[in-house]
């Protein structure tokens, strides 16, 4: 009877410590669940994006060239640093928005040589054409300005009459003596000029010595 006693309470408390047991577990196992969100122990390690299933998949990043808009592109052929073949006079508006557009000026030999080249900003430009600046601008008056300019610049009468727009007097601050000089003494014979903004003009000239063109005066506003 004894014994039966001892193996009764012996059962009974098994099932006691089982019960407890489980419930305990699942008590903790609650605990973790809830504070796996808890900033608290997040700090101590634990996320709950440690599923690599919930993890975010990046692709490759492969970086393209942003085309620029151009405004306008285009070129015309003069004797200028050969007396047997044209050059090529290239002028082209490009960039995105007004204010951050670029005009460059390039003159390119028969060959391929870059024999000069200049940029200003687009703003500049139709800021001679455009009352108050190109802010004020319609897009028709912006585009009727360039293409303006570019039929100025890219004349026939601009290679050959430049000299013409000097002022009879050359102004020693805005002469470039060196290269004056050089022009005068190796004899360069043609001459091209342009505006880079309003009451403005640089001239250049073409040294057949040295093979390259060189300004040699700009007036400032």
């Amino acid at each position: 009877m004894k014994r039966f006693y001892l193996k009764s309470l012996f059962l009974f408390f098994l099932l006691f410590l089982c019960f407890h047991s489980s419930t305990f577990a699942l008590v903790l196992g609650q605990f973790r669940v809830h504070s796996i969100d808890s900033p608290a122990v997040e700090d101590v390690g634990f996320s709950k994006y440690n599923n690599k299933t919930k993890l975010l998949k990046f692709t490759k990043y492969v970086e393209k060239p942003i085309p620029l808009k151009v405004w306008l592109d285009t070129s015309a052929y003069f004797y200028f640093s050969d007396t047997a073949e044209k050059d090529r006079f290239r002028f082209s508006v490009i960039g995105d928005y007004e204010y951050t557009a670029i005009v460059y000026i390039q003159i390119l030999s028969s060959k391929g040589v870059c024999v000069y080249k200049d940029s200003f900003s687009l703003m500049n430009l139709l800021a001679m054409y455009i009352d108050g600046g190109g802010y004020y601008g319609t897009r028709t008056q912006k585009e009727r300005a360039i293409k303006e300019y570019a039929e100025t610049l890219l004349s026939e009468y601009n290679i050959e009459g430049a000299l013409e727009l000097l002022p009879e007097r050359l102004e020693p601050d805005f002469t470039i003596p060196e290269n004056h000089q050089m022009l005068a003494t190796n004899g360069a014979q043609k001459f091209f000029s342009y505006s880079k903004k309003s009451d403005t003009n640089t001239f250049i000239g073409f040294d057949p010595v040295q093979g390259y063109a060189l300004k040699f005066y700009e007036t400032q506003d």
